[in-house]
């Protein structure tokens, strides 16, 4: 197809999304769109049409003046009582991770991803569209640690320099903390367990060479890289929140590895049985939670006064009693990890907690 003919085409398209009632002012559209998302919290389909074009204006405001005055009266009014559609809280998955009412946030067709204005838009599909700036639709799954300078350099960077200049025109967004943890890879030593409950979408490498060194509870105290972050801070108890778990097990035999690790992830509301919500993660990765729970432990983190993390263990009656919403946040999220091989009782753990160092 030529070019005449393309533009042909275009404009014959172009034509058939501009409203009848738009004809008679003989408008040519620059553009013009019809998208479609779906707000899974709310359960509402939001279609979204938007069209440019360039006139002077002074038709186009009579018409909108006459058309609403003719329009009002026929419209009957909704009662308080019937406006009672709220929209959730909700994370947004790009860089920022801060949380918005789910109405305010962009949701991606592709992916399903939730990103808010700021962080919408930074990423562009290679047809041109704007895309997911999540780190889980940006990873190349080759090197985890080029992926996260990669994604830090290229997004969140560009993030900050997008939510800076929405600050200074008085909005109110978050400013993405740094996502790379290259420096804290590379001051890894042999009695040091790497976990980045973070990255839930990476392969998390859990090495363990040479001896192990402490024992009993101050192996499962940590030093929390935020110092300030000592307070522990709890969900309410109706939001919608990231319910992340990892496993750690031993490895297929003949793997080089000590030990290796699953990750996986739900979005589910605070008032929640917490065995339910791991039976149905574990479930849909085809795992079966009480088979797990013969030989492992699960813990969760707990923030100490001193500023320091410790890991908790979570015994059978607080697994069946106990509501989300009853966990300390890590984070923006909830995080608990299955231990099968007692790698949390015998070794020094450090957390890469993906802030600001």
């Amino acid at each position: 197809m030529n070019r005449k003919a393309e533009r042909k085409m275009r404009k014959r398209q172009m034509k058939q999304l501009i409203p009848p009632y738009l004809s008679e002012f003989k408008l040519m559209g620059s553009f013009a769109e019809l998208r479609v998302s779906y707000d899974a919290p709310t359960d509402q389909s939001i279609y979204t049409y938007t069209l440019k074009w360039d006139d002077e204006g002074s038709e186009r405001k009579n018409y909108a003046t006459t058309s609403e005055t003719d329009t009002s009266s026929k419209i009957p009014k909704k009662s308080a009582a019937e406006n009672t559609d709220y929209p959730v809280m909700t994370n947004c998955d790009g860089p920022c991770s801060n949380v918005y009412p789910s109405n305010k946030l962009n949701i991606l067709g592709r992916c399903g991803h939730y990103l808010c204005d700021n962080c919408y838009g930074i990423v562009k599909n290679d047809d041109g569209t704007k895309g997911c700036s999540s780190f889980s639709c940006n990873w190349k799954e080759e090197s985890t640690k080029n992926d996260i300078a990669d994604y830090e350099k290229e997004i969140c960077q560009n993030q900050r320099k997008r939510a800076e200049k929405m600050q200074s025109e008085g909005h109110s967004v978050k400013v993405a903390s740094s996502y790379t943890h290259t420096s804290l890879l590379s001051t890894r030593t042999s009695s040091t367990t790497l976990i980045d409950p973070f990255d839930v979408t990476s392969v998390t490498s859990l090495t363990k060479s040479g001896s192990t060194s402490k024992s009993g509870s101050s192996a499962r105290t940590l030093r929390a890289r935020e110092k300030a972050e000592h307070k522990n801070k709890y969900p309410s108890a109706h939001e919608l929140i990231t319910t992340k778990v990892m496993i750690i097990e031993e490895p297929p035999k003949n793997n080089v590895l000590h030990s290796s690790s699953f990750h996986s992830q739900l979005e589910t509301s605070t008032s929640n049985n917490l065995r339910s919500v791991i039976e149905r993660i574990m479930r849909e990765n085809e795992k079966h939670l009480e088979e797990y729970m013969k030989t492992g432990k699960l813990y969760y983190i707990h923030g100490l006064s001193d500023g320091t993390k410790q890991f908790k263990h979570i015994n059978q009656d607080q697994l069946k009693t106990k509501k989300l919403y009853e966990f300390p946040l890590f984070g923006n999220y909830l995080f608990f990890i299955l231990d099968m091989t007692e790698t949390l009782r015998k070794n020094s753990v450090k957390i890469v907690h993906g802030y600001d160092e």
